[in-house]
């Protein structure tokens, strides 16, 4: 798992910099005082084999809207805020799925289990995203 956050910014673009392998980068946005984002951080993404596919698929960012007032993306610093409405992320948790080439590829608001978690990761993995929408995808 991977987040770099010093004097309460969050750099992704010194995440992206070892990104050599055009990997899509997956930012779990989430809260302190909320259960559904403690419950899928602390049991969704520390199940074995999410942790795996995530190292080996993508790029991880934790931002956690309660401590990080700015961040540096594709060599901008906003607000924390301002990044929040860049990916229309109003509900907690959410996870987006973002391309090399800042297109967003998936949101998923809400909590996800582990079982669910999976096939999401395999969807945007296997590229699916490109000829079917996640529901036909998971049928």
């Amino acid at each position: 798992m991977c987040f770099d956050v010093v004097a309460n910014t969050l750099d992704i673009d010194k995440l992206l910099t070892k990104n050599t392998t055009n990997k899509p980068l997956l930012i779990f946005f989430h809260m302190d005082y909320c259960l559904y984002c403690l419950k899928m951080k602390n049991i969704t993404l520390k199940n074995h084999k999410i942790t795996t596919k995530i190292k080996k698929s993508f790029i991880f960012v934790y931002l956690n809207v309660d401590h990080v007032k700015k961040v540096k993306y594709k060599n901008t610093i906003v607000s924390n805020k301002s990044f929040l409405k860049k990916f229309d992320i109003n509900l907690y948790p959410t996870v987006i799925f973002v391309s090399p080439e800042d297109d967003l590829l998936y949101t998923a608001r809400g909590f996800r289990n582990s079982e669910k978690f999976l096939k999401i990761l395999k969807f945007i993995e296997t590229k699916s995203y490109e000829d079917l929408d996640f529901y036909a995808f998971d049928d």
